[in-house]
């Protein structure tokens, strides 16, 4: 721990506040954050300086990582009933009755339209919050597209979430 404080000892003020802000964007644990704040405020630039100036917190990318989370599981659930829908929609008409197997399909079909617009709900509050308007401007398009190609689009989508949520300032 003495070698990581000897490091941000050598860092600027502005680097330091840099890393006091951004630290879950630069993938560094809570301590470090923790020990640059402690290397400014003894350079005379205190938690409450940082809190009016708003570097204390990237407010924007908390907001976004929150949303991406809620994405992730609401989406993983989606596709998680997207395969189990598929498998019954192919396997139990064959082996049981129709009104018990329509209706499990129905349930499952159910499930998987309400966490997938969940999911586009926290992927239109994601967008939001960093500033774009990705997909707000056609959700029905998604819909049509998203529900027949959802094993596609379910990894396309997270995949440039991740990297937007990467490049946020």
């Amino acid at each position: 721990m003495n070698n990581i404080r000897n490091k941000l000892k050598n860092l600027s003020n502005n680097r330091l506040i840099d890393v006091v802000k951004n630290y879950r964007q630069y993938g560094y644990p809570e301590e470090y954050r923790i020990l640059a704040i402690d290397i400014l405020n003894n350079r005379g630039v205190d938690e409450m300086t940082l809190k009016l100036r708003g570097q204390f917190d990237n407010q924007i990318y908390r907001e976004a990582q929150d949303s991406y989370n809620s994405f992730r599981r609401n989406s993983r659930i989606a596709f998680i009933l997207y395969l189990v829908s598929i498998f019954f929609l192919l396997i139990l008409p064959f082996f049981l009755d129709d009104l018990f197997s329509t209706l499990l399909i129905l349930l499952c079909c159910l499930g998987y339209l309400t966490f997938i617009i969940l999911s586009f709900i926290n992927q239109s509050n994601f967008y939001k919050s960093i500033g774009k308007n990705q997909m707000a401007e056609n959700p029905i398009l998604f819909l049509l597209l998203g529900m027949p190609l959802y094993f596609l689009v379910y990894f396309y989508v997270k995949r440039k979430m991740t990297d937007q949520l990467k490049i946020i300032e």
